[in-house]
């Protein structure tokens, strides 16, 4: 087990090595519970996605569970390594300054983080009865600053009436032209009569 892990460490040092650029993180999470286990995932800009979760099983000894957290330091250490060998020398990486995490039994979260360039991302849901069942009924917001110096924020809900972002960045379509919205009014009081068959 421990051969493969190292094998898979060296192929993503290759591969993460090969990056001419360092690639942006664009979601995060993570949350260790008290009893020892654990979930974090996240996905980077090329569409990288990487997540990981455990929970702690008594099946014996205490040294057993030892082990485990040793083998998680041990990888977690090898990936951290790997990563940053990756990143090159002359670009300094932007810290995270805050970050906060919590889900709830109940099926609710709340995650957010802010980098040290001043991106901000904000999330929360909690599970909703709808039509066709139960859904995760998200809103949340991200502002960025762009390298003109331009400021940039979006707000969104996700439910069962989709995805509904706003902002000044989300394109707004055209006002139709005034002798379309007269042809439209003027056919929805004119139906057209029905044929008979």
């Amino acid at each position: 087990m421990l051969s493969k892990i190292v094998v898979f460490s060296g192929l993503l040092a290759v591969v993460l090595c090969a990056a001419e650029e360092p690639v942006a993180i664009v979601a995060q999470e993570s949350d260790i519970q008290p009893d020892g286990a654990f979930q974090w995932s996240y996905e980077s800009a090329d569409g990288t996605k990487q997540e990981q979760s455990a929970s702690v099983k008594q099946v014996g000894e205490v040294n057993n569970a030892i082990k485990m957290y040793g083998k998680i330091l041990v990888i977690s250490g090898l990936m951290a390594f790997v990563y940053s060998a990756a990143l090159p020398e002359n670009k300094e990486p932007v810290p995270i300054v805050a970050q906060e995490s919590d889900i709830q039994p109940d099926g609710s979260f709340k995650w957010s983080f802010e980098s040290g360039d001043g991106t901000k991302l904000e999330q929360s849901g909690a599970p909703k009865q709808a039509e066709n069942g139960t859904i995760e009924a998200l809103q949340g917001s991200v502002s960025w600053t762009d390298p003109e110096g331009g400021l940039h924020s979006l707000t969104y809900t996700a439910d069962e009436n989709g995805f509904q972002p706003q902002g000044s960045d989300v394109p707004v379509a055209p006002e139709v032209p005034a002798a379309i919205a007269r042809a439209l009014e003027y056919i929805a009081a004119h139906p057209p009569a029905k044929e008979e068959k």
